[in-house]
């Protein structure tokens, strides 16, 4: 408001606002500034404990990366730009960057898409990152700055060259399972063998030698997961439970449990698949009464047995071998989580589908958690391009110091700051889309004779020039432009130090900058 009504020349207005600029700033500080950054839940009474597993008035939040380019005291910039660079040598495991949407996460109190180190509950926000980039440019942070953003392009890479809204804010150790292995002996009615034991059915109603004759039986370890399959030496042939609508299967069978479990892994083939690829079906019996059914889906859960392919975060081949008439057969793993893991289960059936599939389980087990998924590097969230605006302003503003103090590009400030990079010869041009405003120049570092020089041209006048000098250079000697000397000045922000000049115009030209 305050500029709008300097370009309109009302000077009563601007000092309305720019008093209200001051009241809201002095409140603003005393409410929320705690010395290093902008405290985000300010309770209206301190009385109320919220049981949120976190202390509110120590998490950071992403809004203190959007507050350094907003005109603060530039010792609050400073503070919370230090205050982020301070946290990125302390992060949690696997964390992607320091930049998040709020640290540490809450929790208790989310779940769904804000579980915790996920979107806005300890997500890293890619949508903010070049918002602190830009700032750390600006404030004598420029190592740092460059160091957001190569880090930003590395993420960028990993997921097709893109910069996402948000990153998996931290791994940590993956829970260990507790196993219990189910004992089937008892409703076992299929052998793995073809032709099976005397009193059991041959593997997938198959003729002699394709089968599953050749798979490890007693206990196994498939996928980290332990499984116990059957001995059909021990159990008169029957080694698998199987359950079809056919005449020689059963269509249900009950394994008893009477324990709780966080989820259920099968061992598990199947055969005669219909057009819907519904295998059958597991039931969840609990000790109440109530039930649920998971369906089991062909290429979801589980695979063909002849040449398996399955591969997921929740299921996969567990063992491949060979038979009489195939040199790949195989059976796949599935983690199925309960839906209802506070309630006691009393049995787990197995149910066939209702055309001629046969499903077969070959073992069972319990696990006392949920089944643990890697979560993937890029979160859930808003727009990518959001990201990559702030990644771009970050880039264009920041490293390569173009900005504009009007419209159009009319008056640049121009800023290189490249000195700090890994690179010494770029190419810079930024120009509006919607015009003709734009600023060009080449940028050379030649650290062995002591030389910066820009050719640069654009369409405005009376540009600013504040170029960053190479790390412990403390003064210019001498600023050339367009063959002429320069009057200037030095500035420095910590311990970075700029020469700031003006050119009388952007017309193409050569400055020389020697130290």
């Amino acid at each position: 408001m305050v500029e709008l009504y300097q370009h309109l020349g009302n000077q009563q207005m601007v000092e309305k606002y720019r008093k209200r600029v001051s009241e809201i700033r002095k409140n603003l500080n005393k409410l929320s500034w705690n010395g290093n950054f902008f405290t985000h839940f300010i309770d209206e009474d301190e009385n109320i404990e919220r049981k949120l597993g976190v202390d509110i008035y120590k998490q950071i939040s992403h809004s203190n990366m959007y507050s350094v380019n907003r005109n603060l005291d530039p010792e609050q910039n400073r503070a919370i730009i230090s205050m982020y660079h301070d946290l990125k040598e302390k992060l949690p495991p696997g964390s992607p960057g320091e930049w998040y949407a709020i640290y540490p996460p809450f929790q208790k109190g989310f779940g769904d898409h804000n579980e915790i180190w996920q979107y806005m509950n300890g997500g890293i926000a890619g949508h903010a990152a070049g918002e602190l980039a830009r700032g750390a440019f600006e404030y004598g942070f420029e190592s740092y700055g460059c160091d957001i953003l190569e880090r930003l392009y590395e993420l960028g890479r990993k997921n097709r060259y893109m910069v996402a809204f948000a990153y998996t804010g931290a791994y940590p150790d993956p829970p260990v399972l507790a196993f219990k292995t189910l004992d089937l002996s008892g409703v076992a009615n299929m052998d793995i063998s073809a032709p099976g034991g005397p009193e059991s059915i041959s593997w997938m109603v198959e003729h002699e030698g394709n089968d599953m004759r050749n798979i490890p039986v007693g206990r196994q370890v498939f996928a980290d997961i332990d499984f116990s399959i059957i001995d059909p030496l021990d159990n008169g042939g029957k080694a698998v439970v199987a359950v079809s609508a056919t005449e020689e299967f059963p269509n249900n069978v009950t394994i008893p449990v009477d324990t709780l479990a966080g989820s259920v892994y099968l061992l598990h083939a199947s055969n005669r698949v219909g057009n819907e690829n519904v295998c059958g079906s597991v039931r969840f019996n609990y000790s109440d009464g109530e039930s649920v059914t998971q369906y089991i889906i062909k290429d979801k859960h589980l695979s063909s047995w002849w040449f398996p392919e399955l591969r997921s975060n929740r299921g996969g081949i567990a063992w491949r071998g060979e038979n009489q008439e195939s040199l790949d057969v195989g059976v796949s793993w599935t983690a199925i989580d309960n839906p209802q893991p506070e309630k006691e289960i009393s049995s787990i059936s197995i149910q066939s589908a209702t055309d001629k599939s046969i499903y077969a389980v070959l073992a069972m087990t319990l696990s006392d958690q949920a089944h643990y998924v890697k979560p993937p590097l890029v979160s859930y969230g808003g727009p990518n391009n959001w990201a990559a605006g702030t990644a771009m302003a970050g880039l264009v503003e920041g490293l390569c110091g173009i900005s504009d103090r009007s419209t159009r590009f009319d008056k640049p400030v121009i800023a290189p700051r490249w000195s700090r990079s890994k690179s010494d010869s770029i190419s810079v041009t930024v120009r509006y889309a919607a015009s003709d405003g734009y600023v060009a120049y080449q940028y050379r570092h030649d650290p062995e004779n002591k030389i910066i020089s820009l050719v640069l041209t654009g369409s405005g006048e009376d540009p600013q020039m504040h170029v960053l000098l190479p790390e412990g250079v403390s003064r210019a000697k001498e600023v050339i432009a367009g063959g002429k000397p320069m009057a200037f000045e030095m500035i420095s922000l910590g311990s970075s130090v700029y020469t700031d000049f003006f050119l009388p115009s952007l017309q193409p030209q050569e400055v020389i900058i020697r130290y």
